[in-house]
């Protein structure tokens, strides 16, 4: 007797072939996020209070213990992988010429980006301060800057990582609303940034030098390649 195809039994296929990386690196964030918020409650409050409260964020960078501490990097590096992660996506959709399709090393290799970016802008911070002679004001930028961008990975864990397994058009609403959020915080941040660095007595021309140097400049750098070949 002939064995019969089995053809009413069709192959089972992953409908998302090149996103189980994301699901192990959606497992990683949350539990790096899980594990800072079980560590360190209260700093993990504070952070989100600062953000809209100015008396907390000129109180929680003035104290000497939040300069850079550890609390601190494990929130900044948890937000990184995540804006990594989205601009993996947006090139993606976009089908940069850069990405040779190998999705989780073009993920690795944007992330290495980003953390050079990081580091760059924390050391240009502190020459800055070298340079003039104010070393406790190029601290206080870089904390106050942590600060917003560690609220950013707060509340953007979630909708980046639901991106990838949209159909095309949720997709593609879903970019455009993190990008108007994104935009969003980025002109509330230099807002406040500037509000808060005036509370604590900064002259307007570190103020003007911070904003132009350290935030439009990386904004134009980013969109510039991002749109590159496009």
């Amino acid at each position: 007797m002939l064995l019969m195809e089995p053809w009413y039994l069709p192959e089972i296929t992953n409908p998302n072939p090149d996103t189980d990386w994301i699901i192990l690196l959606a497992v990683l964030v949350f539990l790096v996020h899980f594990l800072g918020r079980m560590f360190f409650p209260n700093y993990h409050h504070r952070v989100q209070i600062s953000f809209f409260n100015d008396y907390e964020a000129v109180k929680l960078i003035s104290e000497k213990r939040t300069n850079l501490p550890r609390e601190s990097m494990l929130f900044a590096l948890n937000t990184t992988l995540i804006l990594a992660l989205f601009v993996y996506e947006q090139m993606t959709w976009l089908n940069h010429p850069a990405l040779p399709m190998n999705p989780m090393s073009d993920y690795l290799k944007l992330l290495a980006i980003l953390v050079m970016y990081l580091v760059f802008r924390l050391f240009i911070s502190a020459a800055f301060g070298w340079l003039f002679q104010i070393p406790d004001l190029s601290s206080r930028f870089n904390q106050i800057w942590l600060v917003n961008y560690q609220f950013l990975g707060f509340y953007g864990m979630i909708p980046v990582f639901i991106v990838p397994f949209l159909s095309t058009p949720l997709r593609l609403v879903a970019l455009i609303l993190i990008w108007l959020a994104l935009s969003a915080w980025l002109i509330y941040s230099v807002i406040r940034e500037l509000k808060v660095l005036k509370t604590i007595g900064i002259n307007l021309f570190y103020k003007i030098l911070y904003l132009c140097t350290l935030e439009i400049l990386p904004v134009w750098w980013g969109m510039s390649a991002l749109l590159k070949d496009i």
